[in-house]
């Protein structure tokens, strides 16, 4: 999401754009090649350019479910002449009760063991604090430069009891009554520059340069209480980021259309430190660096009826992993990649028909890339995989449009796709199971939706209905295939009710019917979601009353397979909640920053 060619990275951001402000939205569903290569739809808010002066607003929000949590934010912006100026300073402290109930079965070839994960009413804390503030300067009416900075902190903290019983056939093996606590948080600082212009009288020049640090400390303790004995174990995970990306795009208009190209540069290094106080688990040190260079070209036009875009985007990708030593990489790979996409739209009668192909990419995340073992129980670890590949996607979509219904079809095949994978720990008494990702050759998907938007006085309805089958299978430890191709639906209906007196009411409901995605089988859940809202004071003091989760049916229930295990999952996160959010504007307008992220896959991995 883009709001004046700046990526949207706080969500609250889009909460803080009033509609009066917004001048056009544009949904791309298939981004051309000027877009990083994991982009599979952008969309594209532009804003009004207000009158010179000062302008802010305060938001403040308060949410109760099993507990009460706070928002607060100021946002702040100036214009004078050729200067424009902004700051905004949030707060949120979201708090939430977590359950869960856990149920794995642990297939070997002598025996089966169930273990069981009790985990209720466990306590989730965070805080996040954001201090944000930019300026740009126009140089003359068609060049502007300017500058941002962003500090970033985040800490969440998970305590909680957790019972489990280890089973085989109707014999308890082990009984453990467990406390764990967590403590995650991060420091993060991030630099903008941009340069948005013109050279001559057509060519536009686009141009973003972007560092980021990031360190973070991951503390984990879990105190065992057990039939056998009593043990603790406190793990520490240190990690620092440092990114270094820049983009340039520039178009020029050529025949009928545009044609548009640059390229883009990112270089991350990344060092994870984890140590196990207890030597329970190996100690484990992981240093990368990535590199990508990408160019592209885009071209985009339209011929009588017909519209229609073709791009092509290169992009060399090296890794270089090492593993508790510097001197050799564990990991060296440079992956060399051509992503081609096209599209080509054009109205027969009164139906519009558009075809669009992209070959895009989804790297794995540095998470999943780690070497250190995590431990949320004494029977199960978790680990990365160093060695994983990026995953490879070819997407195929026909839209067909008429009048207030729109059709999707669409085919997605991916290679190298990335799964869950274990392994049996060696030595472990009774048993002990290592959970890790691995990739797989090939995953295949076909989609039908169709969606219903008309308004019809008072009321405007958006209702969807989908469907999704893919074609996958999986193989047990002994060798047996296990299809996974069960279809799953999808339905959401959205009315909005523009009432009497200004008010504004909407009931929303959403289902995900039970079927297979990848390696789960996901069980039925949906919400049913109430809001209300009405604007005051000739639009400076708006109040936004919210029921999220009306029935609490939000739950989070699937069964994941691997080789060895079936985990069958339910959680709950305490999304039944009750939210008023207050926003006062002391003027109805402000300056948009014009710089965006140059390095969106790299921060959405970290």
């Amino acid at each position: 999401i883009y709001i004046n060619n700046k990526e949207v990275r706080d969500p609250t951001e889009l909460e803080r754009l009033s509609s009066e402000d917004i001048t056009s939205v544009e949904l791309i569903n298939n981004p051309g090649a000027n877009y990083d290569a994991d982009v599979r739809a952008v969309l594209k808010i532009k804003t009004k350019r207000k009158i010179e002066g000062f302008a802010s607003t305060i938001r403040l929000r308060g949410t109760q479910n099993h507990c009460f949590s706070d928002m607060e934010q100021v946002d702040m912006s100036y214009a004078r002449n050729k200067w424009t100026w902004y700051a905004n300073l949030s707060h949120n402290a979201p708090r939430s009760q977590v359950d869960g109930r856990n149920k794995m079965t642990f297939h070997t070839a002598d025996k089966d063991y169930n273990l069981t994960m009790d985990m209720m009413d466990w306590d989730a804390r965070s805080r996040y604090a954001t201090l944000a503030s930019g300026a740009g300067f126009q140089v003359n009416p068609q060049n502007e430069i300017g500058a941002s900075y962003t500090y970033n902190y985040s800490k969440v903290v998970y305590k909680g009891d957790d019972n489990e019983v280890l089973r085989t056939g109707n014999e308890v093996i082990d009984e453990l009554a467990n406390y764990s606590h967590s403590d995650d948080k991060y420091n993060q600082h991030a630099v903008n520059l941009y340069y948005v212009g013109k050279l001559g009288e057509k060519l536009d020049v686009n141009l973003n340069a972007d560092y980021i640090n990031r360190d973070a400390r991951s503390w984990q303790r879990v105190d065992e209480s057990g039939l056998n004995d009593v043990r603790t174990v406190t793990s520490t995970n240190n990690s620092l980021y440092n990114l270094y990306a820049a983009k340039l795009e520039l178009t020029y208009p050529l025949g009928p259309g545009s044609l548009s190209g640059g390229f883009d540069f990112s270089y991350m290094d990344y060092d994870q430190d984890y140590d196990n106080e207890e030597n329970v688990l190996t100690d484990a040190f992981f240093h990368s660096e990535e590199r990508k260079l990408a160019g592209f070209l885009n071209y985009s036009a339209k011929t009588g009826p017909l519209t229609w875009s073709a791009g092509l985007r290169y992009e060399q990708f090296r890794t270089r992993y090492y593993e508790n030593s510097l001197d050799e990489p564990t990991v060296k790979q440079t992956y060399k990649e051509l992503f081609p996409t096209a599209s080509v739209s054009m109205p027969i009668d009164k139906v519009n028909l558009s075809l669009v192909y992209s070959k895009r990419t989804s790297r794995p995340t540095f998470y999943q890339l780690r070497n250190g073992i995590e431990y949320p129980s004494r029977f199960l670890y978790s680990q990365g995989n160093p060695y994983l590949r990026p995953t490879q996607i070819h997407d195929l979509s026909l839209n067909i449009g008429y009048r207030f219904l729109q059709m999707t079809l669409g085919y997605y095949r991916t290679k190298d796709q990335i799964v869950s994978t274990d392994e049996i720990v060696e030595g472990a008494d009774p048993i002990t199971m290592l959970m890790k990702n691995k990739n797989v050759p090939r995953f295949e998907e076909i989609s039908a939706m169709l969606t219903f938007q008309h308004k019809i006085g008072i009321w405007n309805p958006t209702w969807t209905a989908g469907v999704y089958k893919s074609f996958f299978h999986l193989y047990d430890f002994q060798g047996n295939r296990r299809n996974m191709d069960n279809p799953y639906g999808y339905f959401a209906i959205n009315n909005m009710f523009s009432l009497p007196k200004g008010f504004v009411l909407n009931v929303d409901a959403n289902c995900i019917t039970a079927g297979n995605s990848g390696e789960m089988f996901m069980k039925t859940t949906g919400s049913v979601d109430l809001a209300l809202r009405k604007s005051f004071l000739d639009g400076k003091l708006e109040l936004n009353l919210q029921v999220n989760d009306l029935f609490a049916t939000a739950e989070r229930k699937y069964i994941a397979y691997s080789e060895h295990i079936d985990y069958d999952r339910w959680n709950f996160n305490d999304t039944r909640m009750v939210r008023l959010t207050i926003v006062y504007k002391f003027h109805n307008y402000s300056k948009k920053y014009k710089g965006y992220n140059s390095a969106s896959e790299e921060m959405n991995r970290m």
